[in-house]
């Protein structure tokens, strides 16, 4: 399972303090209100936007749930098990997150399709989706392996990322040395064309706006507002 062994050392090793406070600020230029992020990781993100709105903050990784649950407590932030394809939920937001390239897991357009479509039958008039991918440049960055060793404390770690442009994938692996232990975990992730998100988008009722330079030029944003 993703995200079983990483909970515990996301943030020390994919932590993202620049990024997150470029997506706090974009979201706050865009909406708020009642909030929904998905894949929600460590809470970084949903602990700060619950400053100032309501957020109920989700994750398919019962791990990263945990993680986040003893990092904040907070009367406006609720953390709960969730997978983005299937929403558990009766309530309508003014806003739906999913940032950190997290709909790259998705396997293929038809997936998207259907998580497009569970965020506009969720939304109140008017609401804003909001969620950034990888830009498909980042095939051709990892076209010769990135490797990286290390230690987080006492524990050992290897992290490699390498593409395969024909199948348009990213994949990471992480080796974790722990109390004498050999830990691995595998994440592969799908990377899109932006005028076919767009598309779909569009063709479920979403007026949209594509910020094709986000995080460096690493990552695009997609914002669609529901009318």
């Amino acid at each position: 399972m993703i995200y079983h062994l990483l909970a515990k050392y996301y943030d020390q090793l994919l932590g993202d303090p620049i990024g997150s406070e470029l997506w706090i600020q974009i979201v706050k230029e865009y909406v708020n209100g009642n909030l929904l992020e998905l894949a929600c990781g460590s809470g970084y993100i949903s602990s700060q936007l619950a400053l100032s709105n309501i957020v109920l903050a989700t994750d398919l990784s019962a791990d990263m749930i945990h993680e986040a649950k003893c990092k904040y407590t907070m009367p406006s932030l609720t953390f709960r098990v969730m997978d983005m394809l299937h929403f558990d939920v009766t309530t309508c937001f003014d806003g739906i997150l999913c940032f950190c390239d997290s709909v790259n897991y998705l396997m293929n357009l038809d997936q998207f399709k259907t998580l497009i479509k569970n965020a506009y039958q969720h939304l109140k008039p008017n609401g804003v989706f909001m969620f950034d991918m990888h830009h498909k440049e980042r095939l051709y960055e990892f076209e010769e392996e990135f490797y990286e060793e290390g230690y987080l404390g006492d524990v050992g770690y290897i992290f490699t990322i390498v593409s395969d442009i024909e199948e348009k994938t990213l994949h990471e692996h992480f080796t974790f040395y722990v109390d004498g232990n050999t830990l691995h975990e595998d994440h592969v992730q799908y990377v899109f064309e932006i005028e076919d998100i767009k598309s779909i988008m569009e063709d479920c009722g979403f007026k949209v706006k594509v910020i094709e330079d986000f995080v460096f030029n690493e990552k695009v944003m997609m914002i669609g507002e529901k009318v």
